[in-house]
């Protein structure tokens, strides 16, 4: 075991979240294909593990689900759930977290987007 300092970012982190870059107009789209087993994670990977850098090391494992808000056109809450596999050498798990939603927030990246130009709007306005 390595000092926090000293060790390598892969080796302090028990998890990482790789961003998935996609087409879906909004997580709901996301969630269905999802659900329906329809994306090939392995292409949007590749074959080398992003943990420890071998091929085929990887392997996908049930998924985590975690809290996201939606509030244009209304507020809304709801359970995603992400797709997660684990790097067999290391034992370390990683996810794809859909470029709809930001690490470690609840909230969408559309609502912290909209939300920021309402309130730069107003502030140009002096409201």
């Amino acid at each position: 075991m390595c000092k926090p300092e000293t060790c390598p970012l892969e080796e302090r982190r028990s998890t990482i979240q790789l961003p998935y870059i996609n087409r879906f107009e909004n997580i709901e789209q996301y969630q269905k294909v999802l659900s329906s087993g329809r994306i090939d994670f392995a292409s949007v990977i590749g074959p080398v593990c992003p943990i420890c850098g071998k091929a085929q090391c990887y392997r996908e494992i049930s998924p985590y689900k975690r809290s996201a808000i939606d509030l244009f056109p209304s507020f809304r809450k709801q359970s995603i759930s992400i797709a997660r596999f684990l790097c067999r050498k290391r034992q370390k798990t990683f996810s794809l977290l859909p470029m709809q939603l930001i690490p470690y927030m609840q909230y969408s990246a559309s609502a912290v987007i909209v939300t920021l130009i309402v309130g730069l709007k107003h502030w140009q306005r002096g409201e």
